[in-house]
């Protein structure tokens, strides 16, 4: 073995609370980064499994021109033939005014979205129907889902008889009146609770736009395959103006500020680990100091000045290479237990946490370097002192 390495790891040893601190110092910085980028994407990953799962599907297919008239049950059939397609629905919005004499009094609510859904197929395609926490999902024309928000400012429950107003296409007030059938509380947070579900039917009945649809939901067995689908449905749609998104474009608006959130915490974290580099710089040049009459002797006995500078270098890499394996190690034990389990903050969004290895690993070896770097200068300070200088210090 280099007797220089020899010399790192003793001189190391000999002051084992430096050693310690710098190396302690390190993984802190380390887990910073991990931590946030596991939070962070697992929030991101979080908000893309929802929209996913009730409002987006995998593919979203619209058209750039208006509705489809006809050619959704055309589509939705030409999908299902691919085998990593689960399934597929149509949906079709609307705005309604609404109003009930629950409680004795009018109560009413203003510009309500509504979402129309295939109650046959919408299922199988979403977890849409799993929001409603109190009676059912729509089953069947006349039935309609209110959002809490809206039962709570209508003083509506199940059973109860609600107004529905909606503008035509030809610009007329239609109003039916419909029976609640369940209430819907959204999971992590998204808009449901502010809105009403009924059949597609309906809202095609009552705004006279019969046979159209808005949206079609595309669910996958592997999210992976939503690039192939989009770009097989663009081949054989070419015609038809489709405007086909995959789930990271239909969510796009709702993650931009999201991944810009994970790039100012992680940019925080590596300015902490950096933070932590200036601490080992102070460290190692305490370890200088109290090695001066070591430093004196390795120079008397014959050793060069490259050798001092490459003794104490090599005490910045013992110390990184400790903390990256103890950062890969720690990190890698937090990113499985977290990925194993349903973590959130509190009972809102549940957290979809992956650990990536690759990410872990890089960000520890990068305490190799900065160890290695904050060594740098404290060692060229060493390798200059003179010998019988040094063997005075007192």
């Amino acid at each position: 073995m280099d007797f220089r390495l020899v010399l790192a790891t003793k001189l190391l040893l000999k002051r084992k609370g430096n050693f310690i601190a710098s190396v302690t110092a390190l993984v802190i910085g380390v887990m910073v980064i991990l931590f946030n980028s596991l939070i962070f994407n697992g929030v991101a990953e979080g908000i893309l499994r929802d929209l996913a799962d009730y409002q987006f599907g995998h593919v979203l297919v619209s058209k750039n021109d208006g509705n489809f008239v006809n050619e959704d049950l055309q589509l939705i059939s030409y999908v299902q033939t691919f085998s990593y397609v689960e399934a597929a629905a149509p949906r079709l919005g609307s705005i309604a005014w609404m109003n009930s004499t629950e409680g004795a009094s009018l109560n009413e609510v203003d510009k309500i979205v509504i979402i129309g859904v295939d109650p046959l197929r919408d299922p199988k395609a979403s977890l849409l129907y799993s929001t409603v926490n109190e009676g059912s999902f729509v089953a069947s024309r006349g039935q309609l889902v209110l959002g809490s928000n809206v039962a709570s400012d209508l003083k509506a429950t199940v059973g109860t008889r609600v107004d529905v107003k909606m503008v035509t296409a030809s610009g007329e007030d239609a109003i039916r009146q419909f029976v609640v059938v369940g209430i819907s509380k959204s999971p992590g947070g998204l808009a449901f609770d502010d809105s009403a579900i009924m059949t597609v039917e309906d809202i095609r009945e009552i705004t006279g736009r019969e046979r159209e649809t808005d949206q079609i939901l595309i669910k996958l067995t592997d999210r992976s395959f939503q690039n192939e689908l989009k770009s097989r449905l663009s081949n054989a749609y070419a015609e038809e103006n489709l405007n086909i998104q995959t789930l990271e474009e239909a969510g796009e608006e709702t993650l931009a500020g999201i991944r810009s959130g994970i790039a100012f915490i992680n940019l925080v974290g590596y300015f902490g680990l950096l933070s932590a580099s200036f601490a080992i710089v102070t460290i190692m040049m305490l370890m200088v100091s109290n090695k001066t009459k070591d430093i004196g002797i390795i120079k008397s006995l014959g050793g060069k000045s490259t050798d001092v500078l490459i003794i104490f270098i090599l005490q910045g890499l013992i110390i990184g290479s400790i903390a990256a394996l103890s950062g890969f190690i720690v990190g890698s034990i937090v990113g499985l237990y977290l990925q194993s389990i349903e973590f959130s903050f509190g009972p809102g969004l549940v957290l979809e946490v992956v650990y990536d290895p690759v990410f872990t690993l890089n960000s520890s070896l990068f305490s190799v370097v900065l160890g290695t770097g904050a060594a740098v200068y404290p060692a060229l300070r060493a390798s200059k002192l003179q010998p019988i200088d040094a063997m005075q210090h007192s």
